[in-house]
């Protein structure tokens, strides 16, 4: 889950790993175009969370709308909407 949704300006999500694991997590606009990577490796078992600062790679402020994370481990994928309101 992430907390505030909707949100501005930064959002934490949360989720549970039942063991340590290759871990992405990652930000998609609306067609499916990345964002901004939030976690590209190794993360150890139970809670972990990421911030996203609604950034996108090059530093710029994301425009207003409808986001989707994708939380995708070795054994698992998990998409979830969220919403950048300025």
């Amino acid at each position: 889950k992430n907390y505030p949704n909707p949100f501005n300006p930064s959002t934490t999500i949360e989720f549970s790993l039942p063991r340590e694991q290759k871990t992405e997590v990652c930000i998609y606009n609306c067609k499916g175009q990345k964002v901004k990577m939030l976690n590209k490796g190794v993360l150890p078992s139970g809670r972990n969370a990421v911030i996203w600062d609604g950034k996108d790679e090059s530093g710029r402020i994301s425009a207003s709308g409808i986001y989707f994370y994708r939380i995708k481990t070795e054994d698992k994928q998990v998409v979830k909407k969220i919403t950048l309101i300025k």
